[in-house]
């Protein structure tokens, strides 16, 4: 039934056409198109993604007003990170293992290093 309904909406919508306005964007040709979602992100060095995850929880914190409150165990996860990778510049971490309050605070790390 929902089918149906769908159809008629769509044939009375393509038939009266005085209170519709049609927008088509410029669409141009022979651009590769990327194959699925990984491919389409740009390659980020690890500061980058550092600083886009962060700003990605600060958004998503902001937006559902709850704070980022870092416990104990997320600032030693972070500290211990940031130790890490600073020994091992080569390292590449998977940052998505770690909470939103390491990540966050972990930006906070980077972000002072750079003072």
């Amino acid at each position: 039934m929902i089918e149906n309904n769908s159809q008629t909406n769509q044939e009375l919508s393509l038939n009266d056409t005085s209170n519709h306005v049609v927008m088509m964007p410029p669409i141009e040709e022979n651009i590769p198109l990327p194959k699925n979602a990984k491919d389409a992100m740009p390659q980020l060095g690890i500061e980058e993604e550092i600083v886009v995850r962060a700003e990605t929880i600060k958004t998503l914190s902001d937006l559902k007003g709850e704070p980022i409150e870092p416990s104990y165990k997320d600032k030693k996860d972070a500290v211990d990170l940031a130790k890490e990778m600073m020994e091992n510049p080569l390292l590449k971490p998977e940052f998505g293992t770690y909470s939103n309050e390491t990540m966050a605070y972990l930006a906070g790390l980077v972000g002072q290093s750079k003072l």
